[in-house]
């Protein structure tokens, strides 16, 4: 494993643009890696152009799933960028050969590929795995099970340090402790938990790829009558939200993919400016263990028991690392005023556990509403409420039993940050509403007004679009509409471009990097239809599992096909199919029309007949 090169800014007459290739954009996995990458990018004042893969109307699937390599084969923004991050399996390795042959530097994120050459940013599966199998041999246990989706390129690098640690201990390895899910969400945790039920000789702790596979697997084990450790301890990976929320708390491997993505932004931008990145693996920063009740580690005595060597400056350099973590753009040089208010909470932490039982009402109400200001996201807003939480609960648990002063203040302190945790929860349901909002009014939009014209577009938060449709040749698309209420778009209504030079520069000159804006391009397609591509400038909701731009494509689809149809049926309503002259239907209508203006305000009208001798001899034939 290799370390990510440094950053050193260096002038540039244009901000720096990233081609973004991604086959999906919800959900949690996707939303981290791009969370990190966008932060990353907007931290050197670049900009990200963002092209979803997968045609409208296609499942999402999992990552690593057999088949989820589409056949996307536009060079969508190749003139426009300065480098490439492929996450996934988002295209080909002929695509991106392409690309590199193009001049543009390519680096890959999560997955690598075997017929492509590239640096490679990979969450550290390995050394995850085993970190977590070491915690529960630490525990003692000797027959440790593993349980993942084998089709996932992340799971089997888990699977392989999963191994790697029972041999490093001399364990065996048992083939039948090894569960396969078919997914990496709780269903899939669920289907792997009725085979540890039914398992002859089931392990007496398992190691989980995703925390979402443990969630619907303890909750399965537990419904089945087992405790959680006592009958079988778990530790998972990821370390998501919800895995502090489980029953019983879930341990897992604190490893965001978040960071990931801000790696595969750090070795792009390296590139562009000219600096030498090796082909091979990189990985953030070593994980550690969030440990919590799921594998044996308890809030009372034991846990107590297992803080008591700690360093409380070991403490608080862990709370400041994971803030600026959550919060700032560079890991490796952590400066300014916003490290300034991490700095400030930490030392505010730090003075109310020290007043013990004193600590009053107003302390804390500071301490929270600091934490309010360095975060005003509901998603940043719960990331640093939990590592804070965790904080307190960790400096409680190194108190000495009897010492009542030491640990009602912490509970109090505690008790403020829930509350803070439910205000973020709050306002991330209210988020959701507005989002749900907003696509109501994409929707009435869209069955009113011309799909083309983007007025449907009126009433979201996107900032700016473009909607370009092929032309008949398949190299060149016609602006069909635009949404620019700024009036900056220099694209007007009916010109052409080439997919290369599409999405436009003064469209994607329009995101800003301080809001982390990133301009969206997804397929207008179906299984039977290309129609073209849709820009949107807008930001990406990381907390969300919901497609709102793909869906959005979907539904053009939908509206264009149905614009189509409507003009196919007046057509052959009004003409001849055969000559594509206009029909005694359309005659009659216009003689009509013509004879009702003479009625109204005497305008002359007159009729030409003229007769073409055999002409239905000719028409039936």
């Amino acid at each position: 494993m290799t370390a990510a090169p440094a950053r050193e800014p260096a002038p540039r007459a244009q901000p720096i643009t990233v081609l973004v290739l991604i086959p999906s954009i919800g959900g949690y996995w996707f939303g981290e890696l791009l969370a990190g990458l966008t932060r990353e990018v907007a931290g050197a004042g670049g900009r990200i152009v963002l092209v979803q893969t997968l045609e409208a109307g296609t499942r999402n699937g999992e990552v690593g799933e057999p088949g989820l390599v589409g056949d996307f084969a536009t060079p969508v923004a190749w003139s426009e960028v300065d480098g490439v991050v492929s996450i996934a399996s988002a295209v080909s390795a002929s695509y991106l050969r392409q690309l590199g042959a193009a001049g543009k530097p390519v680096v890959l994120a999560s997955a690598a590929m075997a017929d492509f050459d590239a640096p490679v940013a990979l969450p550290d599966n390995r050394g995850g795995a085993m970190s977590a199998v070491e915690h529960l041999i630490e525990h003692g246990h000797t027959r440790i099970g593993f349980v993942g989706n084998l089709a996932q390129p992340d799971v089997r690098g888990r699977l392989a340090g999963y191994r790697q640690a029972l041999d490093k201990h001399a364990l065996a390895a048992d083939p039948t402790h090894v569960f396969s899910a078919p997914d990496n969400a709780r269903a899939g945790g669920v289907r792997a938990a009725q085979a540890v039920l039914t398992t002859p000789n089931p392990p007496s702790a398992l190691m989980v790829a995703t925390d979402r596979n443990a969630i619907g697997l303890m909750r399965t084990l537990t419904d089945a009558g087992l405790n959680i450790p006592r009958d079988i301890a778990i530790v998972a990976f990821d370390n998501i939200e919800a895995a502090a929320f489980a029953t019983p708390t879930l341990s897992s491997v604190n490893q965001r993919f978040d960071e990931t993505g801000a790696l595969a932004g750090r070795l792009v931008l390296a590139q562009i400016r000219g600096e030498a990145v090796p082909c091979t693996v990189f990985t953030p920063p070593s994980v550690r263990i969030a440990a919590r009740e799921s594998c044996g580690c308890a809030t009372d005595a034991p846990e107590r028991a297992q803080f008591a060597g700690a360093s409380t400056d070991l403490l608080r350099d862990e709370l400041h690392s994971e803030l600026s973590a959550a919060l700032l753009t560079d890991h490796d040089a952590i400066g300014g005023p916003q490290n300034g208010a991490v700095l400030a909470a930490v030392h505010a932490a730090e003075h109310l556990l020290a007043s013990g039982d004193d600590v009053t009402a107003a302390q804390i109400r500071l301490l929270t509403s600091s934490m309010h200001r360095l975060a005003p996201r509901p998603d940043l807003l719960r990331r640093i409420t939990g590592a804070m939480t965790q904080y307190v609960e960790r400096r409680a648990g190194m108190a000495q039993p009897g010492d009542g002063a030491a640990v009602a203040g912490p509970a109090r302190i505690s008790a403020a940050l829930w509350r803070l945790q439910a205000v973020a929860f709050l306002r991330q349901s209210e988020a959701n509403g507005a989002a749900l909002d907003e696509q109501f009014v994409v929707d009435a939009g869209l069955l009113d007004a011309d799909p083309g014209g983007l007025s449907w577009l009126v009433g979201t938060r996107v900032r700016a679009g473009a909607l370009a449709l092929w032309q008949d040749s398949p190299a060149l698309l016609r602006i069909a509409g635009t949404y620019d209420p700024a009036g900056v778009l220099a694209c007007p209504v009916g010109s052409t471009t080439t997919p290369e030079r599409f999405p436009p520069a003064t469209l994607v000159a329009t995101s800003r990097s301080a809001d982390r804006d990133v301009c969206v391009v997804v397929p207008v397609r179906t299984k039977d239809r290309d129609w073209g591509l849709l820009a949107v400038v807008g930001q990406i909701d990381t907390a969300a599992a919901r497609e709102t731009y793909h869906h959005w494509a979907a539904l053009l689809c939908t509206s264009l096909e149905s614009e189509r149809l409507q003009e196919a049926v007046r057509k052959s309503a009004l003409y001849d199919a055969l000559t594509g002259l206009p029909n005694r239907r359309l005659f009659l209508d216009r003689l009509e029309q013509s004879v009702a203006l003479w009625h109204r305000c005497a305008m002359a009208f007159a009729v030409i007949f003229l007769d073409l001798d055999g002409f239905k001899a000719v028409n039936d034939t």
